[in-house]
């Protein structure tokens, strides 16, 4: 613990009156204090320093302006100049900021290579260590945003939060050791430990636990709450160059009930029943409206192949008049019971098209087989005519 020692170097006046009562240095000599002393009211310090054993402890630094800087701490502040508005707090704390303003570090080493960098926050040990000319950056955490240089409205929460970045800008992450190695990459959202740990990208958005770690792209989306390669959540933002539409990717089913978000239930009540949802990847307990559906799947096209069992009309005309339905489309019943798959049931219905194309064409070439006949019937009734007229006369 440090004591208070009374060398008075210089002139001192300790007066008899209460006006008098105080210790005064001669101008421009330091006050040195070289056996106890009992402060019973108060120490005022104008501008200068306090200083215990070797160490700059406490110092109020004017700016020529007139503004104050407070330090706290062996060192703090040390270079000031022209910087004001400025609080350092713990060992070494801004010991390097000559021209910076309105700065706030706590901790040993905040902010301690500091030049010109202003309107910056850091608490922790070594938080902001780094920085020299980057501004508007909070930094809470040991050695949280450690490396910054010049990047600047960067929020850094978190044992090593943003620990390798340098020149990075406009950056949030929040947990330990997120973003640690986003040593450029800007306009990206990190929440989560370990949350894009190795990304090197910009304008990401990645939330979870380890989410993202080995992300190297821009423009992603992450959710998850494990270093997967598949979260649960998976985007790629629309972007103009290179020109892109966005991408959204579900790893897992979802559920959408009206507005209150209920989970992917295990079955879904129909009108005649239950179907069970094990094999779907999306839940909607309502109406969906969409300008534009795309489905991918098999088309009917073997329908043409030369070897495809084209049924007679016969036949078919007795399957439905057995069934109620077409050959190979499902009941109502079926219907009701299971749903609609969308897809196969655009496949089944291309097909009975194409069956319908196909006996179209056969009746054409019967009825064009049947004008040919009728034809050569009116040209032979014709003749036949002819004799019976010149056989009368």
């Amino acid at each position: 613990m440090y004591r208070l020692l009374l060398i008075v170097v210089g002139m001192a006046v300790i007066g008899s009156t209460a006006a008098q009562n105080r210790i005064v240095a001669q101008a421009g000599q330091p006050l040195k204090i070289g056996s106890n002393i009992i402060v019973r009211k108060h120490l005022a310090i104008d501008s200068g320093y306090l200083s215990l054993s070797t160490y700059r402890f406490l110092a109020i630094k004017k700016a020529p302006t007139g503004e104050l800087n407070s330090f706290v701490g062996p060192n703090s502040g040390n270079l000031t100049t022209t910087g004001k508005s400025n609080s350092f707090f713990g060992e070494n704390a801004g010991m390097g900021n000559t021209g910076g303003n309105t700065n706030t570090f706590m901790g040993s080493l905040s902010g301690a290579s500091n030049t010109s960098g202003s309107s910056n926050t850091f608490v922790g040990n070594r938080g902001g260590f780094g920085n020299t000319t980057g501004g508007l950056n909070v930094f809470f955490g040991t050695t949280s945003g450690n490396s910054n240089t010049s990047g600047a409205s960067n929020v850094f929460l978190g044992l090593d939060a943003g620990y390798m970045s340098v020149g990075a800008s406009s950056n949030v992450y929040v947990g330990r050791a997120s973003g640690v190695n986003s040593i450029t990459g800007a306009n990206n959202t990190y929440i989560g430990t370990g949350a894009g740990y190795t990304s090197t990208g910009s304008r990401n958005v990645i939330i979870g636990n380890l989410a993202g770690q080995t992300e190297l792209g821009n423009d992603k989306l992450y959710i998850a709450n494990t270093g997967t390669t598949t979260p649960l959540i998976y985007g790629e933002f629309a972007t103009a160059s290179p020109v892109s539409v966005g991408k959204l990717v579900f790893n897992s089913p979802v559920g959408i009930a009206g507005t209150g978000g209920a989970p992917f239930p295990a079955t879904a009540t129909t009108g005649t029943g239950t179907v069970n949802t094990s094999q779907y990847k999306l839940f909607v307990n309502g109406g969906v409206l969409a300008k534009e559906l795309t489905v991918s799947n098999t088309w009917a096209d073997y329908v043409f192949e030369k070897d495809y069992q084209l049924r007679p009309l016969s036949e078919v005309e007795e399957y439905i008049n057995t069934n109620g339905h077409l050959p190979n489309i499902p009941s109502s019943r079926l219907i009701e019971k299971h749903g609609l798959n969308l897809g196969d049931m655009a496949r089944r219905q291309q097909e009975k098209i194409e069956e319908l194309t196909l006996y179209i064409i056969e009746q054409r070439k019967k009825i064009l087989s049947q004008q040919a006949t009728l034809i050569t019937h009116k040209a032979d009734l014709k003749e036949i005519v002819g004799h019976l007229n010149y056989t009368i006369k």
